[in-house]
C-alpha cells in the first residue's frame, strides 16, 4: 500500500467511515510505520480540540447594559465608523470554518512532507547515478600486458577465452629486443580469463608466470589471469 492510500485510510478511520478490517489494518501499519503513527496521533489531537464544546457565560450586569444601550439614541453613521475601527474584533467560527482550517493545516504538513520526499527522491536518483557511473568506470577495459620467454620461436600468438581461442592480429606477440622475450598488450574488461601461447602456429604452451592454472579437460593446462581496475600495469 503506497503512502497516498495510507493517508486516505487514515482519514477514513478518523471520520468513522472505515470498516473494522480497515481499522485493524491501520493499527498494523502504524506499528510498522512510525511516521503514520505520528500523523494519526496529531490528527486525533487536532480533532479532539475542534470538538470541544464552546461555553459562553454572560458577565454580570450584561443584560442591564444591553437594555441601556437599546434605549439610547442611535449614533450617527459618521460616529459609528471610528468607533467600529477602535473596537476589538471578535471572530466566531462555525464548524465548517474550523474543519477548513484543520484540513488546511494538514495540507501544509503533508505539503512539507511531500517536499521532503521530493528531496529524498532527488538524492536517491543522484546516488543511483553515481553508482552507475562507478560501475561503468569499473567495467572499462584495462590494458593488460603478457610476456613469454621463448628464444627459438618464430611467431607466437596469445589465444584464450577473451578471443574465442582464435589467433588474431591484435593478439600477435612480438620480440622487440630480440632477446627471446615476447610480449603483447590487450584491452580486457575486468574479469577472469584462461589463455595459452600458440608457438609457430602448432605448439601450445602454458604461461609459467601465470597467477593460476586450470585444466582444459583435454590434457592441457590453461593459464589464468584475473583482470581488475586495481591492477598495476
Amino acid at each position: 500500500m503506497n503512502k497516498k492510500n495510507l493517508k486516505k485510510l487514515l482519514i477514513n478511520v478518523l471520520d468513522e467511515e472505515a470498516s473494522p478490517e480497515e481499522k485493524l489494518l491501520l493499527e498494523e501499519k502504524c506499528q510498522k510505520l512510525p511516521w503514520l503513527a505520528e500523523e494519526k496521533e496529531s490528527l486525533k489531537k487536532l480533532i479532539s480540540l475542534l470538538q470541544q464544546p464552546e461555553t459562553i457565560s454572560s458577565p454580570m450586569g450584561f443584560t442591564e447594559k444591553v437594555m441601556a444601550q437599546i434605549e439610547k439614541k442611535p449614533a450617527r453613521h459618521e460616529r459609528k465608523i471610528p468607533r467600529w475601527i477602535r473596537s476589538p474584533l471578535d471572530v466566531h467560527l462555525n464548524w465548517g470554518w474550523k474543519w477548513a482550517m484543520a484540513f488546511s493545516l494538514v495540507f501544509l504538513i503533508w505539503g512539507g512532507m511531500s517536499w521532503q520526499n521530493l528531496q529524498m527522491q532527488k538524492l536517491s536518483t543522484q546516488v543511483i547515478q553515481l553508482e552507475q557511473n562507478m560501475l561503468n568506470i569499473k567495467n572499462q577495459p584495462v590494458p593488460t600486458r603478457f610476456f613469454f620467454f621463448h628464444p627459438q620461436a618464430q611467431s607466437i600468438n596469445l589465444v584464450g577465452s577473451f578471443n574465442n581461442w582464435q589467433p588474431a592480429e591484435e593478439s600477435r606477440m612480438f620480440d622487440m629486443s630480440g632477446d627471446g622475450i615476447w610480449s603483447v598488450s590487450l584491452l580486457l574488461k575486468p574479469g577472469q580469463y584462461e589463455y595459452m601461447f600458440l608457438v609457430d602456429g602448432k605448439e601450445w604452451a602454458t604461461d609459467p608466470a601465470a597467477a593460476d592454472f586450470h585444466s582444459d579437460g583435454f590434457g592441457n593446462t590453461n593459464s589464468v589471469v584475473k583482470v581488475s581496475r586495481e591492477m598495476q600495469i
